[in-house]
């Protein structure tokens, strides 16, 4: 509060909205199917720095009591809630590319095969948006209420009896909830690709041959390898189980290589594929899955994924949390200061 006193608020006002501006720009041209964090993380700050700008230039947290001071916080929260819950709904992650073969009508029977790649995409974050959508719209809601209620000043004020104790107790509270929050981002994060990656997939078949008329075709020259690419980019290390199981009896070929590394690290060929991986963060794994015949052949997947670091968020969030609350509701004690009190 003293900060913002001693700070030229027009410029931190107009500042803050202007770079508000701008980093929506960026995260709305900028937003392509690969790397979307980069515009998720640009809308999100946008969020924080418009919301921060009209909250300085209007001057919201200036003669206003202190009921009157959280309702704009709480509008500033559900401002930012409603934004990640819009960015969680529409973000997504490549998870499968399947490379096939298709027909390109040229004319009157003329036509020819084309390899071709369609991909596959995974929302890892949507569970996030309900939860995150409905706290932002109470936040709101709640706050536009103090904030109209308590949008004056008024003749009696409230100050915390032991304030220094009461924020370390929110401290704590806060961080606590920090750390289940991201333990449950986490354990989410990570459920979402244990799920697609434990289903039935069609892969099709070894070469790129189509059957036209009839007849069975290929394209001029070597026919192109055709196969699935699973693809998981985890951003913290976590161990992965997996098993692969032919419904025909067939074999396949599972290959997974490491980035852009040619060589892979893993190259089974069987009808009942068992493996374990160490997965290292901010690594791409591919997971190619060939098959050994000319026909499609349906797999079934069976995917278990641990990690640590969400058991340890969450581990540690819950007794902060606790603690956090017990003081801050000790604490809580406020006394009124008449007119002309100091």
């Amino acid at each position: 509060m003293n900060f913002l006193n001693r700070f030229p608020k027009p410029y931190l006002g107009k500042g803050s909205i202007i770079i508000g501006f701008i980093l929506f720009l960026v995260g709305i041209l900028f937003w392509v199917p690969e790397r979307q964090w980069v515009s998720s993380l640009t809308l999100t700050l946008a969020a924080f720095f418009l919301t921060l700008g009209w909250i300085v230039e209007t001057e919201q947290l200036f003669g206003v009591p202190l009921l009157g001071k959280i309702g704009v916080l709480m509008i500033f929260v559900s401002t930012m809630s409603l934004t990640l819950a819009a960015v969680s709904s529409i973000y997504c992650e490549i998870g499968m590319f399947r490379h096939e073969i298709s027909v390109e009508i040229l004319g009157f029977s003329r036509w020819r095969l084309v390899p071709t790649v369609k991909w596959v995409r995974i929302h890892p974050y949507a569970w996030l948006s309900p939860p995150l959508a409905a706290i932002g719209l109470f936040l709101l809601i709640s706050g536009s209420a103090l904030k109209i209620r308590y949008d004056y000043v008024v003749e009696e004020r409230y100050q915390l009896i032991h304030r220094k104790n009461f924020a370390m107790g929110l401290t704590i509270l806060l961080v606590g909830i920090s750390f289940l929050l991201f333990g449950g981002v986490c354990h989410g994060y990570i459920d979402v690709y244990e799920r697609f990656m434990s289903s039935e997939v069609r892969v099709p078949p070894a070469y790129g041959y189509a059957t036209i008329y009839g007849a069975t075709a290929q394209p001029g020259g070597k026919p192109p390898l055709l196969y699935i690419d699973l693809v998981f980019s985890p951003w913290f290390n976590c161990h992965l189980e997996n098993s692969i199981s032919s419904h025909s009896s067939r074999k396949v070929t599972l290959t997974v290589f490491i980035d852009n590394v040619s060589e892979p690290i893993i190259n089974l060929t069987t009808n009942e594929i068992k493996y374990s991986l160490n997965l290292q963060a901010n690594t791409q794994y591919v997971f190619r899955i060939r098959n050994t015949v000319n026909r499609t052949v349906a797999i079934a997947m069976s995917t278990k994924i641990n990690d640590s670091i969400s058991q340890k968020a969450i581990l540690l969030g819950v007794p902060l949390t606790i603690v956090g609350l017990v003081i801050t509701i000790k604490f809580s004690e406020i006394r009124v200061i008449e007119k002309g009190e100091t």
